[in-house]
């Protein structure tokens, strides 16, 4: 019973230490004198060592894989491209410009818009002026973001397009 506790705790480990680290942060905070946070800080280190061991670790499992299999990481970088691109440009441009690119950007960067808005409006000398400009500038806020997301997706689709079909196309049968 107590081995598959071990084992169980060792093939979760960075989850248990992050566990740790929620529960010091909230005991830290509600109960003991705020600011010291010395246990989430420490359990903070722990978290970086024991992910970056992991990553090390997957790493090294994965070039020996690769090694048998004859692969390199571009190879496997380019296989997965492939295959999520494949899924992802059946959307078409259109949609994949505004929904994907529109909207994740937009919906990021809109509420800190909106912060920095508040902040100056709460925080700056002359915050009769922002509060006249308030419904304009949310507007802006809203609009800009989003415009944003839909240019850098569109340079973003056609990048992908032409790295894909330089992929499943190498001998340019089909220029793109």
């Amino acid at each position: 019973m107590l081995g598959r506790v071990v084992s169980h705790i060792k093939a979760n480990l960075l989850g248990v230490f992050i566990g740790f680290a929620v529960v010091s942060f909230i005991f830290e905070g509600l109960i003991l004198t705020p600011g010291d946070f010395y246990a989430t800080q420490f359990f903070g280190i722990i978290i970086v060592i024991i992910a970056t061991r992991s990553k090390y670790r997957d790493r090294l499992q994965a070039q020996k894989r690769l090694k048998q299999k004859g692969l390199t990481h571009e190879d496997l970088s380019n296989i997965d491209f492939v295959k999520n691109w494949e899924v992802a440009r059946r959307v078409g441009p259109l949609k994949y410009c505004f929904l994907q690119g529109g909207l994740s950007i937009g919906l990021i960067t809109f509420p800190l818009s909106l912060m920095l808005f508040v902040f100056l409006v709460f925080f700056s000398a002359d915050a009769e002026y922002f509060k006249a400009l308030m419904y304009p500038l949310a507007l802006v806020c809203l609009i800009v973001p989003y415009v944003t997301g839909v240019l850098i997706y569109a340079v973003r689709y056609q990048r992908n397009q032409h790295r894909f079909h330089k992929l499943t196309d190498p001998l340019n049968l089909n220029r793109y």
